[in-house]
């Protein structure tokens, strides 16, 4: 369709431009103007802050003493000028970390990250924690330093990469014993978090083919345990936004992140919206609530299908002003208004969970109301999925009786002139018009992409067809 195309269009000019946009600020910049916005807010005046020179690079702090010119009262500098191999979940965290000539923590201050900001929320929390600690001491998460709930990369990132450059200043800089880093190992590449993605990518696209629910299920249950309470990880506008911004995790510690990313894209391009048709833990809790509904007979919300029509533009101008805000400012905060991030991280301001719960009681009454209208990384999922290799068709027995047009749940089908047409970007791949079709004439095959909606006629190149 001419719309998805003009939208496509949308996204390509604000995700191109706002990424040059964001280089070309980074580019006019450093980390300096950071850090001495930092050092204004910690030192007062009665305190001279040197210029940051030295190796390992450093700002020295003096402070005017009757008997002594200049006193050395404190060292200040970027945790991430000395540890630049350490990275969080998105990418790496820059600190401004303050020591006395003792070795004592005097202060410590986020200076710049790329972690999703629903995760972090206590992030100024967490790191008031390493206040007034010796640098000689151990820095050891869940020991000597309590982590952030559901952000177990990012506290072990901040805490080893704090522990590692004070000890480096302190030993370089103050001339002081501090020992070695603690518990400072290499990292092992976990296969664990390689092999459950592909086989949970593998159980959704072996339920759409085979149209089996059981399978379908079981994928949405094993994406809400795996995916959502355990590793508190899901495909997000915030991966969007920090691709276009170069910002990457290590492979090594975050492999989840990669092969989300990869099976995600790659199942778009080749059937379309697997990930959130099977395996988005908050579309699975959706589902839930609204056939939860239907058992306790509550009425459900239905809107007419030009108000539907109407209302899904409302989620690509979420995407759109996201990408736009994320991109200006520099960071991808203004994507924490992603309901499921809010849920999995059990961390948000009471405004926050207030539009968690409004989200979760509509779905109860309308089946995937965040999907449908809000939801802006499934916007950005169903401009792809409508350039997929293989879509759902229409054979030429097909005599247009609208079984498939009232079965779906989306309202993805359309009757024009007794014909269905699909509209694949809004498709979830749930296999509902599939199962119910009278004559059995809905297939996979290739697609030539003629438009977003389609209606196919039996060829030799089909996927899978119903016997």
């Amino acid at each position: 369709m001419k719309k998805n195309r003009f939208l496509s269009i949308i996204f390509l000019a604000i995700f191109c431009t706002g990424a040059l946009y964001y280089h070309f600020r980074q580019s006019q910049s450093n980390d300096i103007h950071l850090e001495n916005k930092a050092l204004q807010d910690v030192f007062t005046g009665a305190e001279k802050v040197h210029p940051k020179l030295g190796s390992p690079p450093r700002y020295d702090i003096y402070q005017a003493h009757p008997d002594n010119p200049e006193v050395l009262t404190a060292v200040a500098f970027n945790t991430y000028d000395l540890t630049p191999e350490i990275k969080g979940y998105a990418g790496p965290i820059k600190l401004l970390a303050v020591i006395s000539p003792e070795g004592t923590i005097r202060d410590i201050r986020v200076l710049k990250h790329s972690e999703t900001p629903a995760y972090v929320f206590t992030l100024d929390d967490f790191i008031s924690q390493f206040k007034g600690k010796n640098i000689a001491g151990s820095f050891r998460l869940g020991k000597d330093i309590d982590g952030i709930t559901r952000a177990t990369m990012t506290s072990e990132a901040v805490a080893r990469s704090v522990d590692k450059s004070a000890k480096k200043i302190g030993r370089q800089a103050l001339k002081l014993d501090v020992g070695d880093p603690s518990g400072d190992q290499p990292k092992t590449l976990s296969y664990i978090h390689i092999i459950l993605p592909l086989l949970l990518f593998m159980a959704a696209v072996c339920g759409v083919l085979g149209r089996n629910i059981f399978l379908r299920w079981l994928a949405l249950l094993a994406g809400f345990i795996y995916l959502g309470l355990i590793k508190s990880t899901m495909v997000s506008v915030v991966q969007l936004v920090n691709i276009g911004m170069l910002k990457f995790p290590d492979f090594v510690t975050n492999p989840l992140w990669y092969c989300l990313v990869v099976l995600t894209l790659l199942s778009l391009m080749i059937l379309g919206m697997v990930y959130c048709g099977s395996i988005c833990p908050f579309a699975g809790v959706q589902e839930v609530l609204f056939h939860l509904g239907r058992k306790l007979k509550w009425k459900e919300l239905k809107f007419s299908h030009e108000v539907t029509q109407r209302a899904r533009y409302v989620k690509f101008g979420v995407l759109f002003v996201v990408l736009a805000a994320s991109f200006m400012i520099g960071n991808s905060s203004a994507a924490n208004i992603e309901a499921f991030l809010i849920l999995f991280a059990a961390h948000a301001s009471q405004a926050g969970w207030a539009f968690v719960v409004f989200i979760l009681v509509l779905s109860v009454f309308h089946f995937r109301f965040w999907c449908k209208f809000l939801c802006p990384i499934g916007a950005f999922n169903g401009l792809l999925a409508d350039k997929s290799i293989y879509k759902i068709h229409f054979g030429p027995e097909c005599g247009g009786c609208g079984v498939c047009d009232k079965v779906c749940p989306v309202g993805a089908i359309q009757m024009v002139d007794d014909k269905p047409l699909i509209d694949y970007p809004e498709c979830i791949l749930c296999n509902q018009c599939v199962e119910k079709c009278p004559k059995e004439v809905l297939f996979f095959k290739k697609s030539f992409h003629k438009s977003a909606q389609q209606r196919g006629s039996t060829e030799q190149d089909t996927l899978t067809k119903h016997d």
